[in-house]
């Protein structure tokens, strides 16, 4: 009768349960195996720097191209183009989906386009930690925002003597 009654109670309390919606193994499964999210690793960046001429004169219509992942001569969809202003600035405000990103392998490439409307100048490539700086300007959310970035360098052209 005690095994019965046993039995019974058993499947009562577990049909009971089950129509509430509770189960054994969920509250351990989200903790062995958390659920599996859809989205992508990203960030939002801010890229900005000034061209100059060796006399820290700010130089207007200068192409600079910016590389995330290096290598600004080759054409690459990470790639942006932006110009400079009449004070020789430039700025960018993007999200980007990342894959590793950010690292040293940033560059920009600053080339002259306008001929000698605003003065000749030699191009130049920059990279490296020691002439582009990348800062962390808030944190992320700990899933898939990784945080806000600034990006930002100082280029100085050479006149060009032709």
């Amino acid at each position: 009768m005690k095994k019965r009654l046993s039995l019974w109670w058993e499947a009562l309390t577990g049909g009971i349960l089950t129509l509430l919606g509770f189960s054994g193994c969920d509250a351990i499964q989200h903790i062995v195996n958390p659920p599996v999210e859809y989205g992508m690793p990203h960030a939002n960046y801010k890229v900005l720097g000034d061209v100059t001429d060796p006399d820290g004169k700010p130089i207007e219509g200068i192409r600079v191209i910016f590389a995330p992942y290096g290598n600004p001569v080759e054409e690459h969809c990470e790639n942006d183009t932006l110009h400079t202003d009449s004070k020789g600035h430039f700025e960018l405000d993007k999200a980007k989906f990342m894959f590793g990103w950010v690292d040293e392998n940033i560059s920009f490439l600053a080339e002259d386009v306008d001929g000698n409307e605003n003065g000749s100048f030699k191009s130049k490539e920059i990279a490296g930690k020691d002439k582009v700086s990348v800062t962390k300007v808030k944190e992320g959310d700990g899933r898939w925002y990784t945080g806000d970035y600034e990006i930002s360098t100082q280029i100085t052209l050479e006149e060009n003597a032709e």
